[in-house]
């Protein structure tokens, strides 16, 4: 394989992996406008609203970072 074809690889892998970062962050994006939504016009709680929008709860800490925590002390 030529260099300027190792060139040309590296450089599809090196988008690939910054389109999938740029569509990780999206989606992060769109899930803590959606909780924030529901927690406004619903009166959920943060929790509640990320059951609602099935977010595996692996993956829920990532989106409470910032929010109060209403398990403990729910004051709705």
């Amino acid at each position: 394989m030529q260099k300027w074809e190792e060139k040309i690889i590296e450089r599809e892998k090196a988008l690939a992996e910054g389109r999938e970062e740029g569509r990780q962050v999206e989606r992060a994006e769109m899930i803590r406008s959606s909780m924030h939504k529901l927690m406004e016009k619903m009166n959920m709680t943060a929790e509640e609203a990320l059951d609602f929008l099935e977010i595996p709860k692996d993956e829920w800490e990532k989106y409470l970072d910032g929010q109060e925590k209403t398990e403990d002390n729910d004051v709705r």
